[in-house]
């Protein structure tokens, strides 16, 4: 049985599967969906919105779980055609890998931030690591965006 994507083309000769969910294409989607990312993490990060708007940050580690999974699709596709002959839980698990991956190092990153910021004491901002339950929190939106675009990616893949 063959495992592999069947690969659509446009009426263009562009691959379908490197679109993106609003139609664009995949390249696109990702540089803007980034530039969204840090965009509002800088201005939430200067306006102390993560403390004024409490799901905000539940939202960008879901829509940077997303952008992970979806660039995890993206560079796989394009450097190694081959890869999506593997079975399909493989390049599920794979996919939703890199997001928890990038997402635990993110988690490290804040944890040192708030060290370095506190320890010399460079300015007095809101930790960005409050507790336990907020970084379980991140892990798990990091995880179920990055599902969500293995999913959605992986859409026209034979599950068995």
């Amino acid at each position: 049985m063959n495992d592999s994507i069947a690969k659509p083309k446009l009426k263009n000769g562009s691959d379908a599967l490197l679109l993106a969910p609003a139609g664009m294409s995949l390249k696109f989607f990702l540089k803007s969906l980034l530039f969204f990312i840090l965009f509002t993490h800088a201005l939430a990060v200067f306006y102390n919105l993560y403390n004024l708007i409490g799901p905000l940050d539940v939202v960008l580690h879901f829509i940077g779980g997303f952008w992970l999974g979806a660039s995890a699709f993206y560079f796989l596709y394009k450097m190694k055609p081959g890869w999506v002959s593997q079975p399909y839980i493989v390049s599920l698990l794979f996919i939703v890998g890199v997001s928890a991956i990038f997402g635990i190092l993110w988690e490290f990153f804040e944890y040192a931030s708030d060290q370095f910021f506190y320890f010399f004491h460079v300015t007095k901002m809101s930790l960005a690591q409050p507790g336990l339950a907020d970084t379980l929190s991140d892990l798990f939106f990091d995880l179920m965006g990055g599902l969500l675009a293995a999913l959605y990616f992986l859409r026209g893949k034979s599950k068995f």
